[in-house]
């Protein structure tokens, strides 16, 4: 799964990056985003536009939001569950990232790693919309099994593209869609470095660089 993240930059220097129109407002840099704060989400409706999403999608259907946040969306049954299908058909996005957290358990112990790349990191992601005009997103992460690289952190792993306008705007067949954006995010893994970090990024209350430094580099300073 992924359900911490790492936005290294202002909202300002990914939308000039990505040739977008800045309308995004959350607090960046972030250094441990976590489910439903306001994430930056790039989308394309008359043009790129990086845009704030609240982390864990409402459905359209839904009165309110999920008791339990729909952060991640799985690439397996994405296109079968009620709550993501028509968001995956018609509402494509991306999550630009500077890595993100896993915890790896052995035993009752879980230990926090920061996986990150030399390469921008970009999650496939689904939105919805709410307010008129169009002003309030929402958004989950899609999921895939892990890579080899990285299985042995957590089963899970978000699922990284480089293609973005292809997932963004494809109108093509959606399986043979997501089969790519899986095969992608395979080949992205092989750019993949991780280490431990401090247990301290379990807590949300807790967001510096620090976050994302080795913790064998925090020891020798204790």
């Amino acid at each position: 799964m992924c359900g911490r993240f790492v936005v290294s930059k202002s909202g300002e220097q990914i939308s000039k990056e990505l040739g977008a129109e800045n309308k995004f407002f959350g607090s960046l840099p972030s250094y441990n985003l976590a489910p439903t704060q306001s994430i930056p989400l790039l989308i394309n409706q008359l043009g790129r536009q990086l845009v704030s999403a609240s982390w864990g999608l409402i459905p359209s259907w839904a009165k309110q939001a999920p008791s339990a946040p729909l952060i991640n969306a799985r690439i397996e049954t994405v296109l079968e569950k009620p709550s993501f299908r028509d968001s995956v058909m018609r509402r494509r996005g991306v999550v630009p990232a500077s890595g993100y957290f896993e915890w790896m358990q052995t035993g009752s112990a879980k230990t926090p790693f920061f996986i990150h790349s030399e390469k921008p990191m970009f999650f496939a992601a689904i939105f919805e919309s709410a307010g008129k005009p169009t002003s309030k997103f929402s958004v989950s992460i899609i999921t895939k099994d892990s890579a080899p690289e990285i299985e042995h952190i957590h089963d899970r792993n978000p699922v990284m593209i480089e293609d973005l306008d292809g997932w963004m705007n494809s109108e093509g067949n959606l399986d043979e869609l997501l089969g790519d954006v899986a095969n992608q995010s395979d080949q992205f893994a092989k750019t993949l470095s991780f280490y431990e970090v401090n247990k301290a990024v379990g807590s949300v209350k807790n967001n510096h660089p620090g976050l994302i430094s080795p913790e064998s580099e925090q020891k020798l300073f204790d």
